[in-house]
């Protein structure tokens, strides 16, 4: 009995920290505390490294290279100059520091910076070791610091609900966040034809869609027939290892497995950034390498891709893709490092918006750039 107990504390303790893996830690200095505080940190509902940071970049310093399309006039500015978006995971930041007028100095791994515009206001709370969660003001906040949990870091209140996802025939195993529930703790609330209930996820086995309704298992062994689970504006992300977020809108989505006990998903560990690296092949069959501007825009791996199949949509951190592959107007064929191939489209980062790419080379004093109607294939390229 000594050694059984034994192995499940061990196996416990393996899951606890897989869980502390995937959460958002680190130091916090701000000026209305006399010391830092250290501890998980809440960004707004963002709890997980995989999670996607969202923010605006102040300038884009390759715009002045962008050639127009046919029918465009430029007066040598960009003459839809878009705004583009910074895009990275939480876990690929090691700092973060409040400039004021929603301004934030953002510090990668490698330690280079940019300051970009957030989107929403930010709220951020502190949970310490000794469990209490402390509320910090933004405009008290001087730093940021995101930090690997100590080996002695009690678990986190905020164990990532962990699974596998269906969806028009596709399977997508990761950190799955419903609707803005993110957490075990949470609750998959919805209606019988009693009553409203509400469900922690710690107790759901499994989701099957049915109709317009949610068919619920619980480990219990009963199941719920629940209405209005899933807010259609919404629906179901899941932040796979190795791919990115995908968001399953409630229209395709078929089923929620959750991992077996025992079982979690594999953070992957946080590095520095290298620039983007790679081959363009153009129409013509020429083929050019060398430092890379994707869409006039992304020059780091970490930074994402952005693209629709059907109703479904991906952002890829560019460090997961080998090869994109322009298919016709609205769609291009992503191959992903690991073997996988996607078609996406819709969206300018696979589509005739895209602004273009531009190729750095060691031996040429000016970037060749390269509108996106000419090339035929990318070929990213890695040390």
């Amino acid at each position: 009995m000594k050694h059984l107990l034994f192995i499940l504390i061990l196996a416990s303790a393996a899951v606890a920290r897989a869980d502390n893996n995937a959460r958002l830690h680190g130091v916090v200095r701000a000026v209305t505390h006399d010391q830092p505080l250290r501890g998980y940190i809440s960004w707004n509902r963002h709890l997980f490294r995989p999670e996607v940071f969202h923010a605006v970049k102040l300038e884009n310093a390759y715009a002045h290279y962008f050639v127009p399309k046919a029918g465009e006039k430029s007066p040598g500015v960009h003459p839809r100059l878009p705004v583009h978006a910074f895009e990275c995971r939480f876990g690929d930041i090691e700092a973060a520091r409040p400039r004021g007028n929603q301004l934030l100095e953002v510090q990668v791994r490698g330690g280079l910076t940019t300051v970009v515009r957030l989107r929403e206001e930010v709220k951020v709370y502190v949970e310490q070791k000794d469990g209490s969660r402390r509320y910090v003001p933004w405009n008290a906040i001087e730093e940021i610091l995101f930090t690997e949990p100590p080996a002695d870091a009690p678990p986190s209140a905020h164990a990532p609900i962990a699974g596998i996802v269906r969806a028009g025939g596709n399977s997508y195993k990761g950190i799955v966040q419903w609707n803005e529930k993110r957490t075990t703790e949470h609750t998959l609330d919805g209606k019988t034809t009693a009553e409203e209930v509400n469900i922690p996820f710690k107790n759901v086995r499994a989701i099957v869609k049915e109709d317009n309704r949610c068919l619920v298992y619980l480990k219990s062994g009963n199941q719920v027939l629940l209405s209005n689970a899933v807010d259609p504006g919404q629906g179901i992300h899941v932040h796979v290892p190795g791919l990115g977020r995908v968001h399953v809108p409630w229209e395709e989505f078929a089923s929620f497995e959750a991992l077996p006990p025992g079982e979690t998903i594999e953070v992957e560990e946080a590095r520095a950034p290298e620039r983007l690296r790679g081959v363009v092949e153009v129409a013509t069959g020429e083929r050019v390498e060398g430092i890379i501007a994707y869409d006039l825009d992304e020059a780091l791996d970490i930074e994402m891709l952005d693209a629709k199949t059907g109703r479904v949509t991906y952002i890829i951190p560019l460090l997961f893709i080998s090869e994109i592959e322009p298919l016709d107007r609205n769609r291009s064929r992503v191959t992903l490092v690991d073997g996988r191939k996607l078609v996406l489209g819709d969206l300018t980062d696979v589509n005739e918006q895209h602004d273009g790419v531009l190729i750095f080379r060691a031996d040429a004093p000016t970037p060749r750039y390269f509108p996106w109607r000419s090339i035929r294939r990318i070929s990213l390229l890695r040390e």
